[in-house]
């Protein structure tokens, strides 16, 4: 490297060798090389998380949900179950009971009791031990409704039944109606 002395008008002059300048430039790449492997990132991922899996997620609230131990808590960091509530828990009412929802329970408002759905009815929580029945109230069909005559069978008199179906026949013909849940009736030993 060569300095040429201050010119009058206040510039000076460097000239630099071919060396120099490689080693200059090797020196200013290597810093740059570090800056670059030593740069943090910070990233922040809102749901719905863009892999669709989260191993954790923690909600405001203190509500805690945990994929791998198969366990949701609300309240609770901890949860002992697989639903693990700490405090009350407030139900609505459904109106659809069926096999697929068979186990699951609502508050019946205007009853204001609390039932499960046996999957194909709603029922109230017992706590009297014993054998429940099902019961229902039958329709009533009334005499020539079928437009049969010979002879007949008249199932559905407005009874209560432990079949959800009745029969009523007027020979040759037949119908089949349906019958209205009306309650439990509990058989003790």
């Amino acid at each position: 490297m060569r300095r040429s002395a201050a010119r009058s008008d206040g510039v000076i002059r460097i000239e630099i060798g071919r060396k120099t300048a490689g080693g200059l430039l090797a020196a200013v790449l290597l810093l740059c090389a570090y800056a670059a492997v030593s740069e943090t990132l910070t990233m922040t991922s809102y749901y719905p998380s863009p892999a669709g899996v989260y191993q954790r997620l923690i909600t405001t609230a203190r509500t805690v949900l945990a994929r791998d131990g198969d366990r949701v808590g609300v309240g609770t960091t901890n949860p002992q179950a697989r639903l693990d509530v700490a405090g009350a828990v407030r139900m609505g009412s459904e109106a659809f009971c069926g096999a697929a929802n068979a186990g699951a329970q609502r508050y019946n408002s205007v009853a204001k009791k609390m039932e499960f759905c046996d999957g194909s009815a709603w029922m109230p929580f017992d706590t009297v031990q014993g054998n429940p029945v099902l019961m229902y109230r039958c329709p009533v069909v009334v005499g020539g409704a079928l437009g049969g005559g010979q002879w007949g069978f008249y199932g559905c008199m407005g009874q209560i039944s432990s079949t959800p179906n009745c029969t009523t026949i007027e020979f040759p013909n037949q119908r089949v109606d349906n019958c209205v849940y009306a309650g439990r009736m509990l058989l003790l030993p």
